[in-house]
């Protein structure tokens, strides 16, 4: 099986070190093989070229490209990042990429619900991740999926960004038969390795299929997490602060995570006091 990786952020990342590594685990996989694409220039990957931010609709048109180069390659699937993340187990993209639900495809997205803080986007919308697509380059070819219009408008995307184009693109354009969510809810983790939402940021690992979004901008911490999931580092002792559990590395404790947990403890649940507003 053939893969291409695109990475279509407009900004250097720390996660973009560590390419390499990905592609040493990749190596040992002899099932699949994967090529990555940058916006950036780096040792590692191939140049995409960018197209202007000042177009609206700058995300619609990179998944063009995407699916050009693609095809030109003769890639199976585009797997599509507009932010910073890797994937760490071969044998599960494997996997996932030849499930039914994936081959019967032309796109499938981590879709749930919108949760965080400072959040943007309405309530009553779900939240079409840009970190992990998925794109069938056979079935985009046989129903021709690039010759259709695919988008008309969408009405916020100057505060919900790519999410929200994506949204927009799938109402528009894409059919019912045509769409899969590949979000696994039940093994949606934290940087401590409890369930979590699905926020990629700063830091988001699904269990089930081995992606992980990763920010070690934002929080420092989380540099050692990659290092030790991608390197399958072996000397694990308590002075590295992180834990293995079920295959993966994560922090093992946080003085700020406690004192959150214990003022949730002796704070009264307001929540459960007010009338809840519910959407279908």
């Amino acid at each position: 099986m053939n893969i291409g990786f695109f990475i279509l952020r407009n900004y250097e990342s720390i996660v973009d070190n560590y390419i390499e590594s990905c592609l040493k685990v990749f190596k040992k996989e002899n099932e699949i093989k994967i090529k990555f694409y940058s916006v950036n220039e780096t040792p590692f990957t191939s140049r995409i070229k960018n197209i202007s931010e000042t177009d609206p609709f700058n995300s619609i048109k990179n998944l063009d490209q995407v699916y050009k180069i693609s095809k030109e390659n003769n890639y199976d699937y585009a797997i599509i990042c507009f932010g910073s993340a890797l994937p760490l187990k071969p044998k599960k993209i494997n996997e996932l990429l030849k499930s039914d639900s994936i081959k019967n495809s032309i796109w499938s997205f981590r879709i749930s619900s919108i949760s965080g803080t400072g959040m943007k986007n309405p309530s009553r919308l779900p939240y079409v991740d840009d970190h992990f697509i998925i794109l069938n380059i056979d079935q985009a070819s046989k129903k021709q999926f690039f010759s259709r219009k695919l988008i008309y408008s969408s009405h916020f995307s100057q505060v919900g960004y790519n999410s929200s184009v994506l949204l927009s693109m799938i109402e528009y354009s894409v059919k019912k038969d045509e769409l899969n969510n590949h979000f696994k809810e039940n093994f949606s983790m934290d940087s401590f390795g409890n369930l979590s939402d699905l926020n990629p940021i700063p830091f988001h690992l699904c269990e089930k299929t081995g992606f992980l979004c990763i920010y070690p901008e934002l929080n420092f911490k989380l540099k050692k997490i990659l290092d030790f999931n991608l390197n399958d580092n072996k000397n694990l002792s308590f002075f590295s602060f992180l834990k293995e559990k079920r295959g993966y590395y994560y922090r093992l404790f946080s003085f700020e995570n406690y004192f959150k947990k214990m003022k949730r403890f002796f704070t009264p649940d307001i929540e459960n006091l007010q009338p809840q507003k519910k959407y279908r």
